[in-house]
């Protein structure tokens, strides 16, 4: 499924605009139920028969927004909505226990309306000597294959570049079913938040022992190859041009940009060398929907910053 703020889509966050520029400027952090509101989404989802040729289709229903009637997709009836306020209510919960840690930061919509999201800003941390921002991000959809999904996101503040690393005992992503009753809201709050803090434990953890591993011109020469591969055999192809160019920027970012430099010789320093690349390089082909689906990607999973880990990883073992 494509990324993109379409035109039923909505957005809101709290002061300068994040996430590239993105998003209407609010004052200050809200609860999730105005967050709703001002970010547009307090509309519904509703079941609606699906017809062909006059003829229902029994045993499929068309989930269809309130605010536009747009089509958010085909389940089957046993699929159960959730609608937004049923999604992000519980949110509150976790708000509530931690005032002093968590406060919202934005929301909106992607794919015309088919998924929705909040992100939360968590406290300041700070790793290897750099200020990190940490987030929490809420999402939900309405095509029948998106469940409700709470992630942690990273942003170093000194470049603005964001971190992913996969870790096996303290996941970066999960997914929770919307719990009914209180009792069982405030426990998933508090595990949401528990596993937010596992999972930036295990970030740290992974910075110093990175910052230990060796990376030598080598390495890093091999590291380049993999992250952006090419055919020797033909330079004129507009792939290996673009291969070409995208090496270029990452060997420039490795070995000039300034707030890498303490870092550099080491595993580390090439992940941040990447998250750079990544966060800020502009691709070959500019599309009008590149700034939606660079922050898409940062919620869903990098896949490059995914690639470049196992990569980092495997060059430096």
């Amino acid at each position: 499924m494509s990324h993109e703020i379409g035109l039923t889509d909505s957005l809101f966050v709290v002061g300068e605009p994040a996430w590239h520029g993105l998003g209407v400027n609010v004052k200050e952090a809200l609860t999730s139920m105005e967050a709703l509101h001002v970010a547009g989404l307090d509309w519904t989802v509703d079941a609606h028969p699906v017809f062909v040729d006059g003829n229902e289709i029994e045993g499929f229903k068309a989930n269809v927004a309130s605010n536009t009637g747009t089509v958010l997709g085909i389940t089957s009836d046993r699929y159960k909505i959730v609608n937004n306020v049923e999604a992000f209510d519980w949110i509150d919960n976790l708000l509530e226990n931690e005032k002093d840690e968590v406060k919202f930061d934005s929301a909106g919509s992607l794919c015309n309306q088919k998924k929705v999201w909040m992100l939360a800003k968590l406290s300041d941390r700070m790793l290897l000597g750099d200020l990190i921002q940490n987030y929490l991000f809420f999402s939900n959809g309405f095509d029948g294959k998106s469940a409700i999904t709470v992630g942690v996101t990273n942003v170093r503040i000194c470049c603005a570049n964001t971190l992913q690393l996969a870790h096996s005992t303290a996941p970066r992503t999960w997914t929770t079913k919307h719990m009914g009753d209180m009792d069982a809201k405030k426990h998933e709050a508090a595990r949401t938040l528990e596993l937010a803090v596992s999972y930036m434990d295990a970030l740290n953890e992974t910075a110093e022992q990175w910052q230990q591993r060796v990376m030598s011109k080598e390495a890093f020469d091999t590291l380049t190859e993999m992250l952006f591969p090419m055919d020797e055999d033909d330079m004129e192809a507009i792939q290996t041009r673009r291969a070409l160019g995208f090496r270029s920027n990452f060997i420039d970012l490795y070995n000039e940009k300034p707030d890498i430099q303490k870092f550099k010789g080491t595993a580390w320093g090439a992940y941040m060398a990447l998250t750079d690349f990544v966060s800020h390089v502009k691709p070959a082909r500019m599309t009008s929907t590149y700034k939606e689906n660079l922050w898409a990607s940062f919620m869903d999973g990098n896949k490059v910053l995914a690639q470049g880990q196992k990569a980092i990883e495997l060059v430096t073992a």
